[in-house]
C-alpha cells in the first residue's frame, strides 16, 4: 500500500511539473520579472529637499542634492534654501508624505514596463531610466490655477551631455480626486490625479515622447487634419502605454473611471456606427468634433476622448489583424489605411 501511494504521488509530482511548464511555455503571462534586468534609479528629490532631517548639514546636502540633480533641475544653492523654507512647500511635503511616507506606488509596475521597452526597442540600447519624485507648488500660485490640459505631472527627457534618460513625477498630483488640493480644478482633469494612474501616465508620456522623436513635424500635422487622423494620432501614445502595461485595466490606461469606461464599450458600435459613420464625421475637419471627442473636457452627453478611445480599439484591431510592429505603427501615418486594413467591426 505504502509502494502505491509513492508511486501515485511520484506520477502526480511529475504531471504537476509538466502541466506547470506546458503551461508557461504556451501561456507565459505577462510577467517579465523573472528575467527582468531593469534597474530603475529612483531619486527622492522631494525627501532630501523638504524632509531633511535634523541632522543633516544643510550645505552639505544642497551640494549632494546638486551633484545629484543639475542634469535635471538645475537650481542655484539659494534656491534650494528658500524652497525649504517656504511654508507652502512645506504643506503639500507632509500632505504627500502623510499619504505616501517614504514609497514610491506601484514601483514593481513600472519597472516590468521598462523591462518591455527595452525588449521592443533593443537595437536602440536605451539605458536605464532615472524616476525623479518631485514636489511643486502650482495649486497655490493663483486663485484659479489653470490645470487644463495638456497639463501632465509626468514628463520624460534625456540629458544629451551624459545620455542619461529621466522620468519626472508630482507626486503630490496622486493624492486622489477628493484631495482639498485638488477641489477648485474640474472633474475632468482631477478624477486622473489619484496614484492608480501612475504608472499609464508615465508610459503614455513616454510613448508621446517617442512618437514626436520620431516626427515631431507630422505628428501636429496630423492632429490638425480629419476626426479620423486625430482619433488616432492622440491614440497612439495610449496605444504605446497599454502595449508596456498589458495587464492594466483600460480605465487607468485612458484616465477613465470605472462608469466612463463602461459607458465606452456599451456605447462603442452605436457611437461608431450611428454617430460617427452615418454622418462621415471621420472624414471632417470640423473643431468642434474634436473638441467633442478627442480633447479633454466636461462629459456632456459621453465622455470626453471618446474618439480617441476609439482610434485605440482601431489601432488594436489594425495590430491583430496585420502582421505588424510596435515601432511601424507609432511611424504609420496613412490613416485610412490603418482603418482599412484593421476589419476594425465594432
Amino acid at each position: 500500500m505504502k509502494n502505491k501511494i509513492k508511486y501515485f504521488l511520484i506520477i502526480v509530482f511529475s504531471l504537476s511539473i509538466f502541466l506547470a511548464g506546458f503551461l508557461f511555455f504556451f501561456y507565459p503571462g505577462s510577467d517579465l520579472g523573472h528575467d527582468c534586468d531593469t534597474e530603475l534609479g529612483v531619486f527622492r528629490w522631494d525627501l532630501k529637499v523638504f524632509r531633511p532631517g535634523s541632522n543633516q548639514n544643510l550645505d552639505s546636502l544642497i551640494q549632494k542634492i546638486k551633484i545629484d540633480m543639475d542634469p535635471v533641475f538645475s537650481f542655484s544653492e539659494e534656491d534650494y534654501k528658500d524652497l525649504m523654507k517656504d511654508q507652502n512647500f512645506q504643506i503639500i511635503s507632509d500632505s504627500t508624505y502623510n499619504i505616501f511616507n517614504t514609497r514610491l506606488p506601484y514601483l514593481e509596475e513600472i519597472n516590468e514596463g521598462f523591462c518591455r521597452y527595452k525588449e521592443e526597442f533593443l537595437e536602440e540600447r536605451f539605458p536605464d531610466p532615472n524616476i525623479i519624485v518631485y514636489l511643486d507648488d502650482y495649486i497655490t500660485q493663483v486663485a484659479n490655477p489653470d490645470f487644463s490640459p495638456p497639463f501632465f505631472p509626468v514628463d520624460y527627457s534625456i540629458n544629451n551631455e551624459d545620455n542619461t534618460y529621466w522620468v519626472s513625477l508630482g507626486l503630490n498630483w496622486f493624492l486622489g480626486e477628493q484631495h482639498s488640493f485638488y477641489q477648485s480644478i474640474p472633474d475632468y482633469v482631477r478624477n486622473r490625479y489619484d496614484s492608480v494612474y501612475i504608472t499609464p501616465m508615465i508610459f503614455h508620456q513616454l510613448g508621446y515622447f517617442h512618437i514626436q522623436k520620431l516626427d515631431k513635424d507630422e505628428w501636429e500635422k496630423e492632429l490638425n487634419e480629419t476626426l479620423l487622423a486625430s482619433m488616432i494620432s492622440t491614440a497612439k501614445p495610449y496605444f504605446f502605454a497599454k502595449y508596456m502595461l498589458p495587464d492594466a485595466a483600460d480605465y487607468r490606461v485612458f484616465g477613465f473611471t470605472l462608469e466612463e469606461m463602461d459607458f465606452a464599450y456599451e456605447n462603442e458600435a452605436l457611437f461608431w456606427k450611428e454617430i460617427l459613420l452615418t454622418d462621415q464625421l471621420i472624414y471632417s475637419s470640423d473643431r468642434e468634433l474634436k473638441d467633442l471627442y478627442i480633447i479633454p473636457g466636461p462629459n456632456l452627453n459621453c465622455p470626453t476622448r471618446l474618439g480617441t478611445w476609439l482610434g485605440f480599439r482601431i489601432l488594436d484591431s489594425y495590430f491583430i489583424n496585420n502582421d505588424v510592429s510596435l515601432q511601424e505603427i507609432l511611424l504609420e501615418s496613412d490613416f485610412q489605411k490603418i482603418l482599412n486594413h484593421s476589419n476594425y467591426q465594432p
